[in-house]
Parts: C-alpha cells; sequence; structure tokens
C-alpha cells in the first residue's frame, strides 16, 4: 500500500557493505566506475536516450502537452518525458514539466547528479552532503539510514517550530541534513555540492484582457480540476468552504459518474458543522458522498502519534493531522488513489487582498480605504469598518496632529491591561529568542522575497513563496504516502497560480469581498449560499477538545513536572501557563496558548523518540533491482 519514495546515494554512501542497516537497498548499485558509485531507487526509474540514469517521484499533470512539446509519443510516461526534456534541455528540463516532482539524474558524461524540485515543493526533497559522499531521499529518515548516523538537532529549525515563525526553505530539524527548496536545482560533482540554483520563480506579467475575465479563471481551474481525476480512481474532500466546494462542483461537471467526496460532520458540535454549505454543494451537482465524524479520536491517542510522528519524522504543527488521516484512510479505504484537496485556495486566491488595504493607508488615499473597509464589513456582517479604519490612519496618517488622536484613540480601543501580552516567541527559551534574534529574523523574512516588485503582486507572491508553503506539501506528502493514496492540489497548477497573482488588488478584493476572484469566476456553478458565505469555521474549540482528553496525561504533567529535555528550548514558565489554561474550563485557552501547547508537545515526543533512536532505520524503501536502457 505505501507510495514508495525517491532515494539516491553517491561515493562513501552508495558502498553496498555499508548499507547493512537499510537491506531492502542491497544490491542497488546501479553505476558504478573509478570516480564514483551511485545507487538510486524511486516510485520511477529509467535511463535516458543518451545514457542518463532517472530516478523520480513524478505526480506529473497536462502529460499530452508535454509528449507534444518534446516531439514524443501522446501516451508517453511520466518518466520517459523527465527522460527527454533531460536529454534536450539538460538543466531546464523543469520549465517543460507540469505539475508535482522531486528528480534526481545521474548524468555518466559528465559524472554529474542533477537534483530538481518542482514549482511549489508539492514533492520533498532532502539531502546530506559531506566528505564521504551524498544521500539524497524523500525523507531525513531514510537520508539517516543511508549515511548511518544521527545529525545534531538544529536548534533554530526548533525555534521556528515552536513559534510558527518560519524563515528559511532548507533547515530541518536536523542540522547537516537539508531540504531543497521549491523551484531550485543542484548539481554534485566529484565530491562538490554546488550552490542550489533557482530554475523557476514567480515572476509579474501582463495579462491579456482576456486572462482578466472570470471565464479564463475558471476555465483554468476546471482544467486543473480535470487533470487531478486523470490517472487512477478519483475523489474529492468537501468541507462546505469556498476552496473545496468549487472543487468538488467542477469535478462533478467532469465526470460521467456520481462523484465521490468525504466530508467531516460534527454532530456534537453544531458550531463546527458546516452541513448546510455540504447539503448545498451537493444538491447542485452529481455526488456519491461519505459523510465521516468529525468530532472524535485526538492526535495524542499513542497508537495515532506514534503513527504521526513515525510519518512525519520531526514535530510538525499540522492541527488537522487526525481529520486529513479520518478522511484519506476512509478515501483509500474505498478504493480511491487519488483525492483532491482545496488546499491553498487562501493564498491562491486570496493573496494580497488584505494587503490593499494597507497599501491604499500607506499611500493616503483615505477616502477610498474607507469605503472599501465599509463593503468590507458590510460583506462579514460585522461593525468594524471604523475601527479598522482608526488603526491604519493612527500608523499611517500624515497628519501628525490627526494621527496622533487616532493613535490615543486606538490604544483606548485595543490596547490590552497587560503589556507584556505573550507572542508567538513567548513559548521559546528567552535566552535563544535573545541569542538568535529571532523577532528580528522573522520581521526580515517577511519581506526578504520579492522586495524590489511591486507591492501588491510581492505581497501576494510571498504567501505562495514563503516557507509555510513547501512545509504544508511536506507535511501532507508524508501524511499520505503510507496509506498509498497521492492528493492532488488543482489550485496549485501554474496557470492557475500565474492567473491570481497577476490581477490587480482591485479585483482580488472588489467590492469587499475577500476572493473575490474565485467568487466571480464560479458564479452560476456554485449555490449562491456558499459562493457568497463570509465566515469561517474556527476550529480552535475542537482543537482544545482533543487535547483535553490528553489519554497519556502528557499534558497535565507540564503543569508540575514538564520533562528536562525541554528546558534548553522551551519557556517553562510559559509552557506551563498554557496547560494550565487548556485545563481551565472556566477561560477556555485561546488559539495562541492552544497552538503553542502542541507544537511543544510534538517536540517533547520527538525528544524522547531521538533519546530512544539506537541504530538508523530506513522504512518503506521501494529499490530498483533494474534498470532497462
Amino acid at each position: 500500500m505505501n507510495r514508495p519514495a525517491l532515494h539516491c546515494a553517491i561515493g562513501g554512501f552508495a558502498d553496498p557493505a555499508k548499507l547493512a542497516a537499510v537491506p531492502e537497498l542491497r544490491n542497488t548499485v546501479v553505476e558504478a566506475s573509478a570516480r564514483s558509485s551511485v545507487l538510486m531507487s524511486g516510485p520511477q526509474t529509467t535511463r535516458s536516450a543518451t545514457g542518463a540514469l532517472v530516478a523520480a517521484d513524478l505526480d506529473l499533470t497536462h502529460l499530452r502537452d508535454t509528449a507534444r512539446r518534446l516531439a514524443m509519443p501522446p501516451n508517453s510516461s511520466a518518466i520517459e518525458l523527465v527522460a527527454a526534456a533531460y536529454d534536450r534541455f539538460d538543466d531546464e528540463l523543469g520549465h517543460v514539466l507540469e505539475g508535482a516532482f522531486a528528480i534526481a539524474i545521474w548524468d555518466p558524461k559528465r559524472a554529474t547528479l542533477v537534483v530538481v524540485r518542482d514549482r511549489f515543493g508539492l514533492k520533498p526533497v532532502v539531502y546530506r552532503a559531506n566528505a564521504r559522499g551524498l544521500a539524497l531521499a524523500s525523507d531525513p529518515e531514510a537520508v539517516i539510514a543511508m549515511t548511518g548516523d544521527r545529525p545534531e538537532h538544529d536548534v533554530l529549525w526548533i525555534t521556528e517550530h515552536l513559534s510558527g515563525q518560519l524563515t528559511n526553505q532548507t533547515r530541518t530539524a536536523w542540522k547537516d541534513i537539508v531540504r531543497l527548496p521549491p523551484g531550485k536545482l543542484m548539481h554534485y560533482r566529484d565530491g562538490t555540492l554546488s550552490p542550489q540554483r533557482t530554475w523557476w520563480s514567480l515572476e509579474p506579467r501582463d495579462l491579456s484582457a482576456a486572462e482578466q475575465t472570470d471565464e479564463a479563471l475558471r476555465d483554468a481551474l476546471s482544467d486543473a480540476t480535470g487533470e487531478a481525476m486523470s490517472g487512477g480512481s478519483a475523489a474529492a474532500m468537501l468541507s462546505g468552504g469556498l476552496d473545496s466546494s468549487s472543487l468538488a462542483i467542477l469535478a462533478s461537471r467532469l465526470s460521467s459518474e456520481p462523484f465521490p467526496t468525504y466530508s467531516l460532520r460534527f454532530p456534537s458540535a453544531p458550531e463546527l458543522d458546516e452541513g448546510e454549505y455540504i447539503d448545498a454543494v451537493l444538491e447542485a451537482g452529481n455526488f456519491r458522498p461519505t459523510m465521516l465524524n468529525g468530532g472524535v479520536g485526538t492526535a495524542l491517542d499513542p497508537t495515532l502519534s506514534d503513527l504521526f510522528l513515525t510519518n512525519q519524522q520531526q514535530p510538525f504543527p499540522g492541527f488537522g493531522m487526525v481529520t486529513t488521516h479520518t478522511i484519506c484512510s476512509a478515501a483509500r479505504a474505498d478504493g480511491h488513489a487519488i483525492l483532491i484537496d482545496g488546499h491553498g485556495g487562501d493564498e491562491v486566491i486570496g493573496g494580497a487582498s488584505f494587503s490593499y488595504l494597507n497599501e491604499l493607508a500607506r499611500s493616503g488615499e483615505w477616502a477610498k480605504l474607507w469605503t472599501l473597509l465599509r463593503k468590507l464589513h458590510g460583506f462579514a456582517g460585522g461593525r468594524g469598518a471604523v475601527a479598522s479604519f482608526v488603526m491604519a490612519y493612527a500608523r499611517h496618517g500624515g497628519n501628525r496632529s490627526a494621527a496622533k488622536l487616532a493613535g490615543r484613540l486606538q490604544r483606548r480601543l485595543f490596547s490590552s491591561s497587560d503589556p507584556a501580552q505573550p507572542d508567538w516567541f513567548s513559548i521559546v527559551a528567552p535566552e535563544l529568542v535573545s541569542r538568535l534574534d529571532l523577532r528580528a529574523r522573522s520581521e526580515a523574512a517577511s519581506t526578504a522575497l520579492y522586495s524590489d516588485m511591486p507591492f501588491g503582486f510581492a505581497t501576494h507572491a510571498r504567501a505562495l513563496a514563503g516557507d509555510l508553503t513547501p512545509s504544508a506539501f511536506e507535511l501532507l506528502d508524508r501524511a499520505t504516502r503510507p496509506l498509498g493514496l497521492q492528493l492532488r492540489f488543482p489550485f496549485y497548477d501554474r496557470r492557475v497560480v500565474e492567473l491570481c497573482v497577476n490581477r490587480s488588488d482591485v479585483d482580488k478584493i472588489k467590492n469587499g469581498q475577500p476572493r473575490a476572484l474565485m467568487r466571480d469566476a464560479m458564479k452560476g456553478i456554485l449555490p449562491e449560499h456558499v459562493r457568497l458565505r463570509s465566515t469561517k469555521v474556527d476550529f480552535t474549540a475542537n482543537n482544545r477538545r482533543a487535547m483535553r482528553e490528553d489519554p497519556q496525561g502528557q499534558l497535565r504533567r507540564y503543569i508540575d513536572n514538564p520533562p528536562e529535555r525541554l528546558e534548553p528550548y522551551v519557556n517553562i514558565a510559559r509552557l506551563q501557563e498554557t496547560a494550565r489554561a487548556l485545563f481551565d474550563t472556566s477561560a477556555d485557552a485561546g488559539g495562541l496558548e492552544v497552538m503553542q501547547l502542541w507544537r511543544a508537545a510534538w517536540l517533547d515526543m520527538w525528544l524522547a523518540r531521538e533519546e530512544r533512536a539506537r541504530q538508523p532505520i530506513a522504512s518503506g524503501i521501494e529499490p530498483i533491482r533494474e534498470v532497462h536502457a
């Protein structure tokens, strides 16, 4: 059932005699010469016409279009297209490919390994290189298994896990194990690793008039959904939100049979239940729905926590792991190999919507800002337009006296009685916050990408290219690979992204509606009740419920007896405070407290596992026994 992963070892790490701890990788040396030994395995492998050995983890889209560009037969497999693209375009092969890919190519003529990761990081790649050689894989534990020892922990990565403020796309929980970021490639030759090089990044371009229409986005998303449905038995997640509902209804229109969907219901928590929206979508299309109970279970159950940590291999932030596992397991048990996921819709469609408000304030366009704020808060059913305007004017008002007056009003309306209000970094050991300068590092990272681009484009592009994007895809890939299930993300189709990110800021928040691009594109297709919904469910209450179950008493122990292993990384006083807040039912813990406690708990479990580790173990490795020319 396990979906295979990518593995590659070169030099000393490719010596079969040194891989006794990894029996699945024995006898897989496919290249050996006086200069180098190379071991490669993966879900797809082949040898190109020029003799290059290709191993890859692929979920490509638009295969026929790619075959046409390469003058290949229309029924060519994905790995055949990759091999042909390398022979023709060398390092630039990624520009010909669409979809998800992590590719390792050993070119014997150049005695060089070429590694390429897809545009958005849908497929993971990690590696370790030193004087002995290079080991590369989809997962860190496989790299550890191939190299034979466990590196030291990366303290900065751990602090950023705790705070949730990620600033680097190359770090992992281990110092010497490195991620290849999205849109990057690298070379390894004669024991030397080249610097990572960008082969693709989002670039602004002027859209044609036709590309700026609602029909253009709808057609592109429909095409991406159709591609996501191909290659196996497919189903879709349906939450009732704008994003998943749009994909489900498009899939229904493309399917000749009732299209299967999987939804979570919360019978014991009506405030979390999205049934009215789910039912509206189901009535509007041709579906075969499955309803699952989302209000049960906790990731802290020892069976689930061990499973999740085994799959993720390092601490992870995903609160939705239990519900994701529930849906994906049900879909796989029903025989589906593909599950369409609306993940990324907020970032791809929404993008710079609210940054545009900030830009209006910065440029002093107060009349436009006031008009848009009134529409925005009117759409959301709130009365916060005045408060939002006051905060904007206090920060950006050009008239010093008026700005001071607005500032005083802002402080009166919004200031906490506690000046030392906890922030995201409050869970991190204060010594680390200071020594690593975490706040300044986070602030610098928030504007480093696309700093030379127009404000609206840059803000939208950062939402797509920041570290949260590949980190989320890595988490989802590792969660579903053991099930043999492939998640697909139509919103991260390159054409869909380019159509959205290059639309004007005005269009993105037209009439004060967040994600206006999607709402307009789905007019006449999605039920109005869903298309124009202005709310999103806050699942903090369900997360709080799941954590309060605390089946092993782990979280309660933090109140009086937190483990010593957390002390180098965690602000123990804050940990105790968040644990007390969780179990104080008279005043429910807020989202920040719940999230900090969750992140600390997974760090605790991972550190305990690291302490127990003796021998490196690689699981689920699928070697190649033979490569056919």
